[in-house]
């Protein structure tokens, strides 16, 4: 109830935009990840999506029109970062909490094919209706949730603290 508040929160802000495409297109975004969430009962299912769009609309990169929000290579990336990001969060975050460290077994094997297989669908050849820089988009939120899984809480405020903070000269 608190994120479905929350939600309703953000969008009505959204709405109050100055018009910007930028603003509707999130507006978009949002219920789009809104709907699904409710629809399959799950709150981790589809966030990778939501933040490569994100990422994707405040950057200076492509945007996504419908084209390539239907093409099947777009299609095959958020299925593949959504089965990694969800098996890492949700399968892996407690064990790595409750035994400190990474895990063999079958969850890690399944993640290392799905990895595996994102790692090639963005760095291989296509027929550039999803551009490299997308591509390159859903890899980076597949790392950062591997990174924010295992990566120690204290190490990850460390680093944030340092990227934030310290100066550059």
């Amino acid at each position: 109830m608190l994120v479905q508040t929350l939600f309703i929160s953000l969008l009505n802000h959204i709405d109050a935009g100055n018009g910007n495409n930028k603003h509707i297109l999130l507006k978009q975004y949002l219920e789009r990840w809104v709907l699904t969430w409710q629809e399959k009962n799950c709150k981790v299912y589809g966030v990778a999506e939501l933040l490569v769009q994100i990422i994707t609309l405040c950057g200076a990169g492509p945007s996504l029109s419908e084209q390539i929000l239907a093409h099947p290579e777009y299609k095959h990336l958020v299925y593949l970062t959504d089965r990694v990001c969800y098996s890492v969060g949700l399968l892996h975050k407690p064990m790595v909490e409750k035994n400190g460290g990474i895990t063999k077994g079958t969850p890690t094997l399944s993640i290392d094919s799905d990895m595996q297989e994102l790692v090639q669908t963005v760095l291989l050849y296509s027929d550039n209706v999803v551009n490299s820089e997308i591509k390159q988009t859903f890899l980076a939120v597949v790392k950062s949730f591997i990174y924010a899984t295992y990566c120690p809480q204290e190490t990850m405020y460390n680093h944030i603290a340092q990227v934030l903070f310290k100066r550059v000269f």
